[in-house]
């Protein structure tokens, strides 16, 4: 593995298999979303694909699988006995049914005619990972560093941001949400997991930002520590800047290292998390205070550096934006009129 390269493109792709799916062929209906499934579960989701595109999907699965497409309650499949470190090349072509619902059918093309056409293809290959099988609630995130995210903030207000690249799942609640990566095939040791938090019960409103940085530091660490292993190296804080319509933003960096489990792999095992709390208030002037983090857990050579995940957080933070759901609809019916 190489672990400069943070989430699933630090795994060592040769021993995966990749599956392409081509839509560079003739132009057709630009397909909204088709989802790629194995059997019952979700590989890979394709949003907003038009044609002129190839996509590469590296995934663990081996063994027979049915590999189907579905757009609402249209599907069509192909069925695949997939081998490590093979390649497999399929087609999608964008259809429209009666009802005016875009949908895609799938079929499998030669070797030699998939490799023509990609060679001769002008644009790069986008790369997508199918690590994680993706069961109940859990979801996974196509193209994840390209995708806005939005999430639930009250009845009110929803964030919208820009997720790490890294983050390959995403566990959906009604106010919380969990991004996350691992693969135990390469590394039963390294764990990568992030999000977004809601502290409903926090209603304080603070009065300067070295009292909301305080209370970052005092409070907030513990609900995502909340019966941990690690014992405290390092813990830091630093007020930032807030996009509009925050209040207060605060930048926390934590690492620990494993001390309380004395078994003789895990006693090795550093944490290293990154975390920005901020407060805004709602429209009726009471506070609400939420976080997005990310953090790293495995052996001293897996984990990255404290300052390269601080500024990928950073990244995920500028893109950050707190949209009212009264604007929202207010452009909708604008548009709709």
């Amino acid at each position: 593995m190489d672990f400069g390269v943070r989430g699933p493109a630090n795994l060592d792709t040769s021993k995966l298999a990749h599956i392409y799916i081509l839509r560079d062929g003739v132009e057709d209906t630009t397909v909204k979303w088709v989802g790629v499934w194995a059997d019952e579960n979700l590989i890979f989701g394709l949003g907003k694909v038009h044609y002129k595109r190839i996509y590469r999907i590296h995934t663990s699965m081996i063994g027979k699988h049915i590999i189907w497409t579905m757009n609402g309650d249209l599907k069509d499949s192909v069925e695949l006995i997939i081998e490590p470190s093979k390649n497999y090349f399929l087609e999608a072509h964008a259809r429209t049914n009666e009802q005016g619902l875009v949908f895609a059918n799938i079929d499998v093309i030669p070797d030699t005619v998939a490799k023509t056409r990609i060679q001769s293809h002008p644009g790069n290959i986008i790369e997508s990972y199918g690590i994680i099988p993706i069961i109940g609630e859990i979801e996974l995130i196509a193209n994840i560093h390209k995708d806005s995210i939005n999430w639930i903030a009250n009845k009110n207000y929803f964030y919208r941001f820009m997720p790490l690249g890294s983050w390959e799942c995403i566990r959906r609640g009604p106010y919380n949400s969990e991004f996350y990566f691992f693969s135990d095939e390469f590394s039963k040791t390294f764990r990568e997991n992030g999000g977004i938090v809601h502290y409903s019960r926090q209603k304080k409103i603070f009065k300067s930002s070295e009292e909301f940085e305080r209370f970052c530091k005092e409070d907030l660490l513990e609900t995502h520590f909340e019966g941990n292993l690690f014992a405290t190296i390092k813990l830091e804080t630093q007020s930032i800047a807030a996009p509009e319509g925050f209040s207060y933003a605060c930048l926390t960096s934590y690492e620990g290292l494993n001390s309380k489990d004395t078994s003789e792999l895990k006693s090795l095992l550093i944490n290293r998390l990154v975390s920005i709390a901020f407060q805004w208030k709602d429209e009726r002037g009471k506070p609400v205070t939420g976080a997005i983090f990310t953090s790293e857990t495995g052996l001293q050579k897996e984990v990255h550096s404290m300052k390269m995940i601080q500024e990928e957080l950073m990244k995920c933070w500028k893109s950050f934006r707190l949209i009212s759901l009264k604007s929202i609809n207010a452009e909708i019916r604008t548009i709709a009129q």
